[in-house]
């Protein structure tokens, strides 16, 4: 309703929920979707540092990731990351794996002993899709489905709540038909057991079973 104000939504609704989790940095973009219906959520994959085992058996430090910005490979993540310290554009990466399963995405990008972590975890943001910018654009048709236009977070919430009104009202409307004619059988019924006895002698008078019914 109205007395619900736009500061309050956004403190219900701060961010889209995004089905691959991540990091939303910032909330000036999704404050900009929601009361514009057109705009840019910056996302970051969920990255921490462990000590891992590396080629010969020596402990290393390694970058791990658990989650990865909505609409973002894994593969092709891999493999841009591959590229890029090929082309000796990201240094101090010494291996790169995926150690994914059924439990969840380890993405595992091993570094070298004189590496900073902060610095080769700046380097990656910058250049992969490690950090990624959603763009969203609410559009919708509207009158009878023949309109296109751009909508606002309250603005769906609003028709959300207008269709939910007409589909409850109308399931009410039908049983309540229902319910109405179901009562006047049942009123019949009464009246008929009321004067049963001639009700009785109706049927038996009756020339045949229609003009008993």
């Amino acid at each position: 309703g109205k007395e619900v104000t736009d500061t309050m939504l956004m403190r219900m609704i701060p961010a889209p929920d995004f089905p691959t989790e991540a990091c939303i940095i910032g909330k000036s973009g999704a404050r900009k979707l929601y009361s514009t219906g057109n705009g840019g959520v910056v996302m970051r994959a969920v990255m921490h540092l462990e000590q891992v085992a590396g080629k010969k058996k020596s402990k290393r430090n390694a970058i791990i990731v658990t989650e990865l910005p909505y609409q973002v490979n894994k593969a092709a993540l891999l493999e841009k990351i591959a590229t890029l310290v090929n082309e000796k554009k990201i240094d101090g990466i010494a291996d790169l794996r995926d150690e994914s399963d059924r439990d969840g995405i380890r993405m595992v990008i091993e570094l070298k002993r004189d590496a900073v972590a902060a610095v080769v975890q700046n380097n990656l943001l910058k250049k992969t899709p490690l950090q990624t910018t959603f763009s969203g654009n609410f559009l919708a048709l509207f009158g009878s489905g023949t309109i296109p236009r751009r909508f606002t977070l309250r603005e769906a919430l609003e028709c959300f709540l207008d269709f939910r009104f007409t589909t409850i009202r109308n399931k009410c409307v039908f049983q309540l038909d229902k319910v109405e004619n179901r009562a006047h059988i049942v009123e019949g019924l009464l009246i008929a057991l009321e004067y049963a006895d001639e009700v009785i002698e109706i049927v038996r008078n009756a020339p045949d079973m229609g003009a008993a019914r």
